[in-house]
């Protein structure tokens, strides 16, 4: 059967750093965001978990497009 996904190691790293990033953006709702000058409780995992689902997604479509 042929699989569209050409590097699962890429598929599942991506898989893992999306899970990761969703779950700090949704633990990060429950605290107060501030602003750029005065940073609350929310602001840096809110910055750094929507990196991580960049980067998932990033890791997601380069597995359909690279060689395994």
């Amino acid at each position: 059967m042929l699989s569209l996904i050409r590097h699962p190691k890429n598929f599942w790293t991506g898989i893992i750093f999306l899970l990761t990033g969703l779950a700090a953006v949704l633990i990060a709702r429950n605290y107060s965001l501030g602003a750029a000058a005065r940073m609350g409780p929310a602001y840096f995992p809110t910055i750094l978990g929507s990196l991580l689902i960049l980067i998932g997604l990033i890791g997601i479509v380069r597995s359909f497009f690279g060689h395994g």
